[in-house]
């Protein structure tokens, strides 16, 4: 069992003054299949990058004991065949080949001795049996091999998205980390993908498809505003017991509402208490009772003292308890006006065109 461990990690950007990791500890199992749900901007990317090393924490140590592959990613070159495309992203297959056979033409001993080395890489990430792992996974991602035969520009962005994946599940060693799959796929390119991965291990997965977390993972891993906890099971599963948490988090908080307010209310009855002790002292002693002046200012003194200890210590209770309510996620409601003097198209859209490195994704006429 190989662990990625987080062991109290801070982390805070250069440009901001909030921290989007305080005294983080975690440990994900490279054999899970780990899911990652979050709000947009509690730090789900940053997690990511702690892991593949392209940030380094602030404070605290991060042990990460395999090499890791991202995806989205763009091949180096995608003017040719889909399999030389995988093939490439794999390893440099061609380049290896093409260097050996040039070392068999050299009787030099040296040259040999090159060519073993490079034998030997080829051996391991599987050069011999490569095309026939590849069109294995093909059909295990329900894809026509075909394919692998077909320009890879000539591949719809949904197709070019499973094979890229193929690719990285055929690198040996490294452990996956796969950012929202499904910006190209329609439902049927979800369910195959979510049925292609549930056969792995070894990834974890950020993704806001619902339906895809609870095809392919066993475990989620949760960010929120305040921590971040694994819980073994689907995204269904983590759901329901969330929704459990959250019922009780909103009587809590209901609890700490109305424990503040009156913490609040107790505060200044006790100051107002204190400045009404002051202002009989020196009413007495203008009035020039025959009372020990020393005595009633030091007793107003020490009332005052302790006033002002038990505000200090209920406005620690307020603070610690408004600290408790960061956790706890506003609901917004969307309202639309229904009436009949609203207007009927809410959004209305001409001529759009979509595209990223020349590349069209979108083309809309008239919507």
């Amino acid at each position: 069992m190989s662990l990625i461990q987080l062991n109290r990690v801070y982390f805070q950007y250069d440009s901001s003054s909030t921290q989007v990791f305080n005294n983080l500890s975690i440990s994900i199992d490279t054999a899970w299949k780990t899911g990652i749900v979050g709000r947009n901007g509690e730090g789900k990317t940053t997690l990511l990058n702690l892991i593949m090393r392209k940030i380094v924490p602030t404070k605290g140590k991060i042990n990460i004991p395999m090499k890791t592959e991202y995806f989205p990613y763009e091949p180096k070159r995608t003017g040719k065949a889909t399999l030389n495309v995988i093939k490439d992203s794999i390893a440099p297959f061609y380049q290896w080949e093409e260097q050996m056979r040039q070392l068999l033409n050299d009787s030099d001993a040296s040259s040999l001795e090159s060519y073993g080395e490079i034998l030997e890489k080829y051996q391991n990430v599987g050069g011999y049996e490569i095309d026939a792992l590849i069109e294995k996974e093909m059909n295990m991602m329900k894809m026509n091999s075909e394919l692998l035969n077909r320009d890879f520009n000539t591949l719809s962005a949904g197709e070019r998205t499973r094979v890229l994946i193929i690719s990285l599940f055929l690198k040996r060693g490294y452990f996956l980390l796969i950012d929202e799959p499904t910006n190209h796929l329609d439902l049927e390119g979800r369910k195959l993908l979510g049925e292609y991965l549930i056969q792995k291990s070894g990834f974890i997965l950020v993704s806001h498809d619902r339906y895809l977390l609870d095809i392919c993972v066993d475990h989620i891993l949760f960010i929120n505003k305040k921590n971040i906890y694994i819980e073994k099971g689907n995204f269904s599963s983590w759901k329901h017991n969330r929704d459990i948490r959250k019922e009780f988090e909103k009587r809590k908080r209901k609890n700490l509402q109305k424990e503040i307010k009156s913490l609040k209310i107790a505060a200044t009855k006790r100051r107002n208490w204190a400045n009404n002790r002051e202002t009989d002292k020196k009413a007495k002693t203008d009035q020039k009772e025959r009372v020990d002046k020393g005595f009633v200012g030091h007793r107003a003194a020490k009332s005052m003292k302790r006033a002002l200890n038990i505000e200090k210590r209920r406005e620690t209770k307020i603070e610690e308890k408004k600290y408790l309510l960061n956790d706890f996620d506003k609901e917004r409601r969307l309202k639309l006006d229904t009436s009949a003097d609203s207007p009927q198209n809410i959004l209305r859209l001409d001529h759009i065109f979509v595209s990223i490195k020349a590349k069209q994704l979108l083309k809309i006429f008239h919507l």
